[in-house]
């Protein structure tokens, strides 16, 4: 299997189905489907400031495995649904939704593996645990495990910030508001992404930086040279793409959810172990999920593979074929194991 393949043109990605789950909020997704008989299906979870677009370097290499692609755009990115409220924004919520695509696509069942990155890789790592019948495997990329807690007090993100976990700052921001006041036409929208996304000013000065936060400045002003990470047909692409859906907000909802998945985790009944086969990348310079975070995680596991890749947060993008490597032979590996586990029945 090759690695190498070209990305998925981005033209791919503009007629997406509709689905409409229990909590009533609109999801759409894409689904490709390989030139064999699909050997099974693997669901894709998107972070901030993704979309299903994102996967556009992996989504060949998966094909090429003879997995059906499903890809939804999580809720509140266009054009999924994106409510005013928060509770369809939780883990749980979106856990049940995803259970319920799942098996409108013939898929709940037999269970389906999960490719997921940023936010993509909080919400796996819940449905695993909400809705264990629905995984048959799990590649979680930058995100470490962050198990559930019953019985312990709750612990804001002002108190991360304020103890271990500094570099969180920019998620006060994020969930504050502050984004959606300031960014609102097009042009707005073009220049945060570009921040988020790694872009410089010409002294090498970042307009994002996951403790600092943002520098409006240089955002609003223009004066961050374009993003190493995307084309410029890539950045306009992402760029509609939020302004079609009203913005920053939608997608800003799931940094205002804490609580609510905290009140969730009360009721989540698990043995302290995730079950299914797991593989971790991790990314060896993410300045938001530092590499220390994940220290003690494979106690949570029954089959825990990490691997350490070298990259930033956006490591899919910028290691693609690195990545790809791992992420196809572990699947491989899977699919060998169910088989042969079949022949021995």
């Amino acid at each position: 299997m090759t690695t190498s393949l070209p990305p998925l043109p981005l033209s791919a990605f503009t007629t997406p189905h509709t689905f409409n789950p229990p909590s009533g909020s609109r999801i759409a997704y894409h689904l490709f489907t390989p030139s064999t008989p699909p050997k099974g299906t693997i669901l894709l979870l998107h972070g901030f400031p993704d979309l299903p677009a994102g996967y556009r370097h992996q989504i060949p290499t998966l094909l090429a495995l003879g997995l059906r692609v499903l890809l939804p755009a999580l809720p509140g990115y266009h054009p999924s649904a994106a409510p005013t409220d928060l509770a369809p924004y939780t883990l749980r919520s979106i856990s049940r939704d995803l259970a319920a695509l799942a098996a409108h696509l013939g898929c709940g069942d037999g269970g389906v593996f999960v490719l997921a990155h940023d936010w993509g890789g909080a919400l796996a790592w819940r449905l695993a645990l909400w809705e264990p019948q629905l995984v048959r495997g799990l590649v979680v990329v930058c995100t470490p495990f962050d198990s559930p807690k019953p019985g312990a007090p709750y612990v804001s993100v002002e108190d991360l910030v304020a103890g271990p976990l500094p570099q969180f700052a920019y998620q006060l921001t994020l969930a504050s508001g502050e984004v959606e006041r300031k960014v609102r036409s097009l042009e707005e929208v073009r220049g945060f992404l570009n921040a988020v996304y790694g872009g410089r000013s010409r002294e090498g000065k970042f307009g994002f930086d996951a403790t600092g936060g943002v520098d409006w400045g240089l955002i609003l002003s223009g004066g961050l040279a374009r993003t190493t990470l995307m084309s410029e047909a890539e950045l306009e692409y992402y760029a509609r793409t939020y302004a079609a859906g009203g913005g920053m907000r939608g997608p800003l909802n799931w940094y205002r959810t804490r609580k609510l998945n905290w009140e969730d985790d009360k009721e989540i009944k698990w043995d302290g172990k995730v079950k299914v086969p797991t593989l971790f990348l991790q990314a060896s310079n993410d300045m938001a999920l530092p590499v220390w975070m994940a220290k003690g995680m494979g106690r949570h596991f029954e089959d825990l593979k990490t691997v350490q890749v070298p990259g930033t947060h956006w490591v899919l993008v910028q290691k693609a074929e690195e990545c790809n490597k791992h992420i196809g032979a572990f699947l491989s590996e899977q699919m060998a194991r169910e088989k042969a586990g079949e022949s021995k029945l």
